[in-house]
């Protein structure tokens, strides 16, 4: 990743973030580690004061929002991925409708042979 970035609150726009994390011991270095860290972090500001939760992923140098984008583990400017979710929420409705229809289809066609099969038999009876 080439591109450096920083946590800052949505409230305040303050960086003072912080986040819950687990952390494992690293023997040779005599210290934690953080392992990774949990969905959302804290403002400590002296605004917020650890009220706020929510935070917003930036450019550390320019301050741009950042998101990532689907299937990425980059960060780009949030326009962009913002247009780039929103073809992929695109894509899945897409498919769910077809999953959709090709059920209906399918029930449609149990529905007929089970008449049919039902039929079949009133007949020869």
């Amino acid at each position: 990743m080439s591109r450096r970035i920083d946590y800052r609150c949505k409230t305040c726009g303050s960086n003072e973030m912080a986040f819950d994390a687990t952390a494992e011991w690293d023997a040779d270095l005599q210290n934690f580690v953080v392992g990774t860290t949990y969905d959302t972090g804290w403002c400590n500001s002296e605004t917020c004061q650890g009220e706020e939760r929510s935070a917003f992923t930036c450019d550390a140098e320019t301050g741009e929002e950042l998101r990532q984008p689907p299937g990425s583990f980059d960060y780009i400017p949030k326009p962009e991925a913002d247009v780039l979710w929103k073809a992929e929420q695109e894509r899945w409705a897409a498919e769910r409708a077809e999953r959709e229809q090709q059920a209906r289809h399918d029930a449609a066609i149990t529905e007929t042979v089970e008449t049919l099969a039902s039929a079949y038999e009133e007949i020869t009876a």
